[in-house]
C-alpha cells in the first residue's frame, strides 16, 4: 500500500508532466503560427512584388507606346512642313513676277492675299471689277495646278475663299461698331461668294478641277474679325479690305488618327 507521501509525489509528478505537455504544445502551436505567418508574409510579399512588376511593365509599355505616338506625330508634322515649304517655293516660282502688279502676297502658310480694295470691288459692293476678273482668270487655274500637284490636293480638307473688311462702314450711312460689324459680315460674305461663283462658273480654264472644287472650295465672310494693323498698332483700313485664298489641310485629323490607332 502506498503511503501518502508516495501519492503526493506521484500527483505532483503528474501535475508537472501535464504542465510540461501543455507548455510544449503551446510552443509547438506558437512555432506553427509563426511559420504560417512567415509563409503568409512571403506569399503576400511575392504577390506584391509580382503586382509591382506588372505595374512597372505596364507603365513601360505605355511609355513606349506614348513615345511611338509622339515620334509618329512628329514625323507627320515634319513631312507636312517639308511639303508646305516646297509648295510655298512652287507658288513663288509661279507667281513671283505677278504679285507686284496684282498687289498680292503669299504668306508662309500658303495664304494668297489680294490687297488692293479698289481693284477688287467698288466701295460697298460685292460685284467683281473687270480688273479683278482678269486677275482671277490668270491666277486661279495656275493656282489650282500648283496646290494639287504631287498628291498634295488629297491632303487639303478645305480651300477657303475669305472676304475681309475693315471696321469702317459707309460715311454717308454711319453705324455703331456692332452694326458696322454685322453689315460688313454680310458684305464680306457676298464678296467671297461672288469670287467663288466667278471662278467656278465663268472661268473657262478649270477643266477637270470642278469635281475637286465642289468638294473643297468654300466661301467665307469674316467681316472685320481679322484686321491688319500698321506697325504703330493702328488699323490699316486699306489692307484690311482684302480677299484671301487659304488652305486648310488634314494634318490635325491625321495626327488624331495616329494617336487613336497606337493608343
Amino acid at each position: 500500500m502506498l503511503s501518502d507521501d508516495t501519492l503526493d509525489a506521484s500527483g505532483r509528478d503528474d501535475h508537472w508532466i501535464s504542465a510540461a505537455d501543455l507548455l510544449g504544445g503551446a510552443l509547438i502551436l506558437f512555432f506553427l503560427l509563426m511559420l504560417y505567418f512567415m509563409l503568409t508574409q512571403q506569399e503576400e510579399s511575392a504577390a506584391h512584388e509580382q503586382a509591382w512588376k506588372q505595374t512597372v511593365e505596364s507603365l513601360q509599355t505605355k511609355l513606349k507606346g506614348a513615345q511611338m505616338n509622339v515620334d509618329s506625330v512628329k514625323e507627320v508634322a515634319v513631312l507636312y512642313d517639308k511639303k508646305r515649304d516646297e509648295l510655298y517655293h512652287e507658288l513663288m516660282l509661279e507667281f513671283g513676277a505677278d504679285l507686284p502688279k496684282w498687289n498680292a502676297e503669299i504668306e508662309d502658310d500658303l495664304t494668297v492675299r489680294f490687297n488692293e480694295p479698289e481693284v477688287l470691288f467698288a466701295v460697298g459692293s460685292s460685284t467683281i471689277t473687270d480688273e479683278f476678273r482678269d486677275i482671277l482668270n490668270d491666277f486661279f487655274p495656275r493656282y489650282l495646278k500648283v496646290i494639287t500637284q504631287d498628291g498634295f490636293g488629297d491632303s487639303i480638307e478645305e480651300l477657303r475663299i475669305e472676304g475681309h473688311t475693315s471696321s469702317f462702314w459707309n460715311r454717308s450711312n454711319p453705324a455703331s461698331p456692332l452694326d458696322a460689324y454685322l453689315k460688313n459680315m454680310d458684305l464680306s460674305y457676298e464678296r467671297s461668294r461672288s469670287v467663288l461663283r466667278y471662278v467656278m462658273l465663268d472661268n473657262p480654264r478649270l477643266g477637270n478641277y470642278l469635281p475637286w472644287l465642289r468638294k473643297h472650295l468654300t466661301a467665307n465672310g469674316l467681316s472685320s474679325s481679322k484686321l491688319i494693323y500698321k506697325p504703330d498698332g493702328t488699323e490699316d483700313f486699306a489692307r484690311s479690305q482684302r480677299v484671301e485664298f487659304r488652305i486648310r489641310t488634314d494634318i490635325q485629323s491625321k495626327m488624331a488618327k495616329i494617336l487613336e490607332l497606337e493608343s
